[in-house]
Formats: C-alpha cells, sequence, structure tokens
C-alpha cells in the first residue's frame, strides 16, 4: 500500500497570525494610551501570533497513512497508532466541526493516556486534531479503507 501524508490548509494559520497580530497592535494603542491590560493583550496575542507561525514550518504538523498504522504529528507531540490497536473511524459533530473519530481495540483502550479522561468528558475515545485539507466524511472514508485492508485485524 502506499503511503499517504496529509497535511492540514495553511490559510488557517496564516488568518490566525493576522488576527492575532491585530489584536497585538490593539494592545500597544492600549499602553500608549495608558491602559496597563493592553500589556495582558500584547503578551496573549503576541504568544498566538508565534504559535501561528509556528505552524507553518513544513512537516511541523501532518497526518501519515502507512502499511503499519497512522502517524499524528502536531506542533508539540507526535503519535503513532498500529492499524491492530484500531477497531474503526466514524466521524462525529463537535461544537460546529466534524471531526474523524477512532474507536480503539479493546487491548488498547487502557494503554492510551487519555483514553479514560476522554471517554469521560465526550463519551468518545479520541480523535484526529484536524481534518488536513479534507472533509471529515473524505478522511473517514480514506482511514477506513486502509484500516479494513490490514491483514492482522481483530
Amino acid at each position: 500500500m502506499k503511503e499517504i501524508v496529509l497535511k492540514p490548509k495553511l490559510w488557517k494559520p496564516i488568518l490566525g497570525a493576522f488576527l492575532s497580530i491585530g489584536f497585538v497592535i490593539l494592545g500597544i494603542n492600549l499602553v500608549n494610551k495608558g491602559i496597563n491590560y493592553g500589556w495582558f493583550t500584547i503578551a496573549l496575542f503576541g504568544l498566538s501570533t508565534l504559535l501561528a507561525m509556528l505552524q507553518l514550518i513544513p512537516n511541523s504538523t501532518y497526518l501519515k497513512i502507512s502499511d503499519r498504522g497512522i502517524f499524528v504529528k502536531t506542533l508539540f507531540s507526535s503519535s503513532e497508532l498500529k492499524w491492530t490497536d484500531i477497531k474503526g473511524f466514524y466521524t462525529k459533530k463537535v461544537f460546529l466541526k466534524t471531526f474523524v473519530m477512532i474507536r480503539f481495540a479493546d487491548h488498547f483502550k487502557g494503554k492510551y493516556l487519555g483514553y479514560d479522561a476522554s471517554k469521560m468528558l465526550t463519551n468518545n475515545e479520541s480523535m484526529l486534531p484536524d481534518n488536513y485539507g479534507k472533509s471529515a466524511e473524505e478522511l473517514n472514508e480514506i482511514l477506513n479503507e486502509h484500516w479494513s485492508k490490514q491483514p492482522l485485524i481483530n
């Protein structure tokens, strides 16, 4: 099977950076007028600008689908799930956006650090952090197709 690497759309961090820069400018104006909480605005949105810019670094965020399983890389963490650890994928609307959810195999549920908290708080096992330039339905179909072709599925 051919390895697939999906990356998120670049317009999201670019838009986030521009909005954050706007609030930094607003904070500077507040400080110039003698309003002290402008420093808080500068610090908060300055950090937001930095995080948005870091997401523009090549290969800082992606989803890799391979023969072994899926590898999710985000800005500050990465995780790999083998196909044998996955029971399947499904979509679910969370607030205003639809995400791809992961159903873990029974033997894996205790090994995943956030499983118990995620199940208790959201009644879901886990979800992918982004749809990587696809609709949730398209990504779900791609993942389930690759998952179903694996010979070692429980």
